[in-house]
């Protein structure tokens, strides 16, 4: 491999062109994935160290995170490769969230520089857990780890830390209230004087805690608690002791001469004791650390790289997908949607692609690929239930009712956290299609769910829209047809009783906290834009008359539920049989093609301009 896989800057790339002495591997174990340049005895040993600091985190403290994607480790093995990715200038590795994973980036796989890469991970482990600590216990218990070696099939872990030590016995201690009341923000990282030790006094508090005897019993206790509560009140509380008493059995301990260490058997999985070592391409290696250099920030010097490995076949997938998230995040949409597709047709894509393809399709009008993308990340993810929501309702929004009631009915399992939302979509599609039962049974599971006010009061107007239905339907089928010319004239009685098109009680907003409903007719329906003259009442359903240029066109309402109302006012549109005051100006999107002669259509919406 050429040195072109850490160079950045065309100087060096033209610099380093020659050496073709890096052959990259990359070691599996059950929980890392190293890759290095360092040869597969280093590789080994290292992910061996991580695994066993794994498992001792596992075995005797605080448990660990659900599994996920295995730590993806990067070892190099010259100092001047690693700083092309290390900002900082001094540091000997460090810690980086990802989005496809979390990485963690070493100088070096000599044993002498596991110490900084194994206290980023416990961090790691510990964040990824949910520990919630203060500032001084989250770095003494990072520092505590270090310490760990191996000892054939057992570890041993708690030594002194000399330089710790060092510190605390060369140095004035802070104060214990500062010292605990430290906020991760602070930590005294910007007092050069004092920030050493902070991460002494934070390490021997930590281990006296852990392992001394008038402390170490009530560990387990200490750690959920000091989550929760001031450090003052928790040492008061388990251990009967003011700050100041605690203080003072931290000099005796420190100051004792001796101290306990732990030896543990540590038994590792199989794979733990002999990882697979395989041999990678350059342009699988540059794909490697060109997601370094994403995950830090650094689009720009990622990208040439990219678009190397992008000629790679086996790597064009992932390569055009980051190329694409770049754009993306850039707002570079028709870029992101070119290699996103390019993404699709090379492989199989992180179904993440699928979801934001999807999106971005959809922002364009192309609905129907855009249901296709999100479909598929459905179907690679069936439990992601909020693309799921988002699907139904943009394909409610289209007026695909029956589309997005397949999509939600689908669903294996919804959490009740988001089984509110659930369920008053799926009564939202019901009612579009006018399937009244299976709507009221959605709508009174989404009051179950209700979290909030709002959420009740919402699921409530569902449940009295739909109890008003049959009140709706025995008051139109006392009313006989009267033609629009007639009806202008009805007396006071009978045009108080007559049918009425109303806004729904819902409105859009309403009805999907998402906007399902949009102020433009969907695209499959036909328009007729003009004067809205009059609303024909008769047996067997409702018809509107739209004067358009073209001349008079009759629409059916086959479903008063059915029918979007929209209009400039935030209030009732109320519609009376019969001929309409001042004719007012309508957009109707309507079903083209009708069995009733004289009729165009069947009415889905009616807009007010």
């Amino acid at each position: 491999m050429t040195k072109s896989t850490f160079a950045l800057v065309a100087p060096l790339i033209i610099a380093a062109a020659a050496r073709a002495d890096d052959r990259w591997i990359r070691v599996t174990s059950p929980h890392f994935e190293l890759y290095t340049p360092a040869g597969a005895g280093a590789a080994k040993a290292a992910i061996k160290h991580f695994e066993q600091v794994y498992g001792f985190f596992e075995k005797t403290l605080a448990g660990v995170p659900p599994a996920g994607k295995r730590v993806r480790i990067i070892g190099f093995n010259r100092e001047k490769d690693f700083r092309e990715f290390e900002k900082y200038g001094w540091a000997d590795a460090f810690y980086l969230p990802g989005n496809d994973r979390d990485y963690i980036v070493m100088k070096s796989l000599v044993e002498s520089a596991y110490a900084i890469a194994i206290h980023e991970y416990v961090h790691l482990l510990a964040r990824r857990g949910g520990l919630k600590l203060p500032a001084w216990l989250s770095e003494g218990f990072a520092d505590f780890f270090t310490t760990l070696r191996p000892m054939g099939k057992k570890i041993r872990i708690g030594e002194f830390e000399p330089g710790r030590y060092r510190q605390l016995m060369t140095n004035k201690w802070l104060p214990f209230e500062e010292l605990t009341g430290a906020s991760r923000e602070s930590a005294y990282r910007n007092e050069k004087n004092r920030v050493g030790v902070f991460y002494a006094q934070s390490w021997a508090l930590t281990h006296m805690v852990l392992m001394e005897d008038d402390y170490s019993p009530k560990w387990g206790e200490f750690l959920k608690a000091i989550q929760e509560k001031p450090a003052d009140e928790v040492f008061n509380t388990l251990y009967g002791k003011p700050l100041s008493g605690v203080e003072k059995d931290l000099r005796g301990y420190m100051n004792s001469g001796s101290y306990k260490v732990i030896i543990v058997d540590m038994k590792l999985e199989k794979l733990a004791e002999a990882p697979e070592v395989a041999g990678i391409s350059e342009p699988e290696a540059n794909l490697v650390l060109a997601r370094v250099l994403t995950n830090s920030g650094r689009a720009a010097d990622a990208r040439p790289i990219l678009e190397e490995v992008a000629r790679s076949p086996a790597l064009a997938a992932e390569a055009h997908e980051l190329l694409g998230y770049l754009d993306l995040y850039a707002n570079h949409d028709d870029a992101a949607i070119a290699h996103f597709q390019k993404a699709v047709a090379a492989g199989q894509p992180s179904a993440s692609v699928h979801r934001d393809l999807g999106m971005l399709l959809w922002r364009q009008q192309k609905h129907d690929e855009a249901s296709a993308s999100l479909q598929k990340f459905i179907d690679l993810q069936p439990a992601e239930i909020d693309v799921r929501l988002q699907l139904a309702s943009l394909l409610m929004r289209n007026e695909k009712h029956g589309a997005a009631l397949s999509v939600l009915v689908q669903a294996r399992q919804v959490p009740a956290a988001k089984a509110y939302r659930f369920y008053h979509a799926l009564a939202y599609a019901y009612i579009r299609l006018a399937a009244w039962d299976q709507a009221r049974k959605a709508a009174e599971s989404a009051g179950k769910y209700a979290k909030n006010p709002d959420d009740t009061a919402e699921a409530r107007r569902l449940l009295t829209y739909l109890e008003k239905r049959d009140e709706y339907e025995k008051v139109a089928a006392r009313h006989p047809a009267v033609p629009p010319a007639l009806a202008a004239n009805l007396p006071a009685d009978e045009a108080e009783a007559a049918p009425k098109i109303r806004r729904k009680p819902l409105s859009a907003e309403e009805i999907n906290e998402e906007g399902i409903l949009e102020t433009v007719p969907p695209k499959e329906l036909a328009v007729a834009e003009g004067a809205f003259e009059g609303l024909e009442c008769r047996e067997g359903g409702a018809r509107v008359h739209v004067k358009t240029a073209a001349g008079t066109v009759v629409l059916a309402i086959d479903d008063p539920s059915r029918v979007n109302i929209v209009g400039k006012d935030a209030g009732t549109i109320d519609l009376q049989c019969g001929a309409q005051a001042g004719s007012p100006a309508v957009r109707a999107g309507y079903l083209a093609g009708s069995a009733a002669e004289g009729v165009a259509g069947i009415l889905r919406r009616l807009e007010f301009q």
